[in-house]
């Protein structure tokens, strides 16, 4: 008795090894630099805390920094819903910036306020087909004064 009961907690052990490993999420670690065109200024970093689960990117957190370190604006991703049209959310603190969209079932919705004091707008957009376009979309005009170029790096840590 004592030896099947040991076997089966050998195998309950194993197999929970094995789904543990499977349902365990990659992360990854991104670095970007926007600077001015005309000056060649860093306006800002950004970095990017990917995880990734199957090799696909299911949650993103994106930390702007400006040139000191100090994180002035934070964004959140999920891909949970959608591949192509992610929620998220980004708020910057510096200047009350605040913009985000999240899918449902019948269309998508979308909040934005320019800055502190101001009143935040939304709207629901229907959400078909047509909406999920492979052309990419700048969500924010600038989060720095300036025109940013960015340059980056596409993977300086992965786990």
């Amino acid at each position: 008795m004592n030896a099947k009961i040991t076997f089966t907690a050998k195998l309950l052990l194993i197999a929970s090894a094995i789904l543990l490993g499977v349902a365990q999420a990659e992360t990854n670690r991104r670095v970007g630099y926007a600077y001015d065109k005309q000056t060649g200024r860093l306006l800002y970093t950004e970095t990017h805390h990917e995880v990734k689960r199957d090799g696909r990117v299911v949650k993103s957190r994106v930390a702007y920094q400006d040139g000191d370190g100090n994180v002035f604006a934070e964004k959140h991703v999920d891909f949970g819903r959608s591949a192509t049209m992610p929620d998220f959310h980004l708020v910057n603190v510096d200047n009350g910036h605040v913009e985000g969209a999240r899918i449902g079932n019948e269309s998508l919705r979308v909040h934005f306020r320019r800055e502190s004091g101001a009143e935040v707008k939304e709207a629901a957009v229907s959400a078909g087909p047509a909406m999920a376009s492979s052309t990419p979309v700048s969500t924010s005009s600038s989060m720095r004064t300036g025109t940013p170029w960015f340059r980056g790096s596409p993977s300086t840590a992965s786990s």
